[in-house]
């Protein structure tokens, strides 16, 4: 996070307690800070920390190294993120006091940071012989169990460490947080709201306890977590997270309030500004959304998902000159994205420009995925409504091919076939498919009323004129029944 690339070198190996004793390098001619140093390195091996550390100590003032100065900057260091600058420092004070457990524990919480798990385990080794009980030993063990995927030891670790250190904040927070992964939804919450107490200036717990209250369906805190979660700290996040929660309390006119002050805050990112867009459709406001939509591509041109929704509600406010400009800046962008081109036919389709209509399907087949029958079956709806018997034979192997595609609980296209069957003739395959429809649909399916206004066109009547003519009639039904329209496709960020 904060920008470096390279993590510096933190390799350490923890104290040894061994009784051995040897000479420094060059004999025994050494400074009186060099004497208490080898004296403080060799009191250490002898397993006496305490009188290790004072000695360590008293070296480090006889050759003037501000071991405080370099805790201040460390310490400053990791609470601005800026890992790499904090290692430095923390190994500024390990080399001349290795009995400097807060050092050790730093550069363990900075070496699980850069995922630098080993040299993690090398310092938490070191704390441990010095200060089994400290409980942010317990801490860091849960964390580095957890960065390694041992979530079960994660929280055995950090539950001591909550009970060695009541009063600290990272251990009620992690515990809190890995309770919460545990689907331990109570105690999780429990324990994250200690956390705030301990720290009520913590982006993170509130964030987090917002989160947890949204599982235990406790709307109303949740969105007082994050209300509080947004004082401390106004971001892209918690604006997106807080209005998708209010949507969830169908209290949408704040949610769009809220996206308003995060777009005023973060210079209209375009991720609260696809947001606010998806706020107001899901509130009826479409004219609001396409405004928002407007600003997003004004700020990414290229942004092809946004310009396809963009064609989709110009449709809605019924302004298809836009929603064809739009299609066409689809294709513009991504001449391969079938899509633009579907929605191209489906707006000639609507004004009655078949063949235009008919062409931008074949494209949208073309460009398509296998899977994907909808401009398949827009395909076969447009040329039974052609004047042209060719077509009408044509919309037939459209058709079915179309069935191949769909579920099998899906008789929409049957019908589509047997009315194109009706279109030439052919009565007693329509018969056959009504048959088949009636067999299969679900009783409360809609296509049955279809097939039931069929069957009287085609059977009831006997003047084969007044039949085309109810025939021609029902061509809505094929369009209908086609699945015509394409859905608006939400964005990753919609869906969070």
């Amino acid at each position: 996070k904060s920008g470096w690339t390279t993590p510096p070198s933190i390799h350490y190996n923890p104290p040894q307690f061994v009784n051995t004793f040897s000479l420094p390098p060059g004999g025994t001619h050494m400074s009186n800070a060099d004497a208490i140093l080898q004296q403080a390195r060799n009191t250490l091996k002898q397993r006496k920390p305490d009188e290790a550390r004072a000695l360590f100590l008293q070296a480090a003032k006889l050759k003037g190294i501000p071991l405080t100065r370099y805790l201040q900057e460390a310490r400053q260091h990791m609470k601005d993120a800026n890992v790499e600058e904090g290692t430095k420092a923390y190994l500024k004070v390990v080399d001349a006091n290795p009995t400097e457990v807060e050092a050790l524990i730093g550069l363990a919480r900075g070496a699980i940071y850069m995922g630098m798990l080993d040299e993690a385990e090398n310092y938490l080794m070191g704390v441990y012989r010095l200060a089994p009980n400290d409980p942010e030993y317990y801490i860091f063990q849960g964390l580095l169990h957890e960065a390694r995927g041992d979530l079960d030891q994660a929280l055995e670790h950090l539950g001591v460490a909550v009970e060695k250190g009541p009063d600290l904040f990272l251990a009620h927070f992690n515990f809190g947080r890995l309770l919460a992964q545990f689907g331990d939804i109570e105690n999780a919450f429990e324990a994250l709201v200690h956390s705030t107490r301990l720290d009520p200036n913590s982006y993170d717990a509130f964030y987090i306890l917002g989160m947890v209250c949204v599982k235990a369906g406790q709307i109303g805190d949740a969105i007082a977590a994050f209300n509080r979660a947004l004082e401390i700290s106004p971001n892209v996040d918690i604006f997106a997270t807080l209005a998708d929660v209010l949507v969830q309390a169908k209290d949408f006119e704040t949610a769009i309030n809220v996206l308003n002050a995060g777009l005023n805050t973060c210079d209209n990112h375009p991720a609260l500004l696809q947001k606010a867009a998806a706020v107001c459709s899901q509130a009826g406001l479409i004219q609001n959304a396409v405004e928002y939509m407007e600003q997003v591509v004004a700020q990414v041109p290229d942004y092809l998902q946004v310009w396809l929704n963009l064609a989709l509600y110009y449709v809605l406010t019924e302004d298809l000159e836009k929603s064809e400009q739009a299609a066409r800046r689809v294709i513009e962008i991504d001449p391969n994205e079938w899509q633009g081109y579907y929605h191209l036919g489906n707006l000639f389709e609507t004004v009655g420009a078949y063949e235009k209509a008919e062409a931008e399907y074949r494209k949208a087949i073309k460009h398509a995925p296998a899977d994907e029958y909808r401009p398949l079956g827009n395909l076969g709806a447009v040329l039974l409504e052609m004047d042209d018997d060719t077509k009408h034979h044509e919309s037939i192997d459209v058709f079915k091919k179309v069935i191949e595609k769909v579920p099998a609980s899906d008789w929409r296209f049957h019908y589509n076939l047997a009315l194109a069957y009706a279109k030439i003739g052919e009565k007693s395959k329509v018969r056959a498919l009504i048959k088949e429809i009636r067999k299969g649909a679900h009783p409360m399916d809609e296509v049955l009323d279809a097939v039931n206004a069929l069957e009287e066109n085609v059977f009831s009547t006997q003047d084969e004129i007044r039949m085309n003519q109810a025939l021609s009639s029902m061509m809505w039904d094929a369009r209908r029944l086609s699945s015509s329209k394409p859905t608006p496709k939400k964005d990753d960020d919609e869906e969070k």
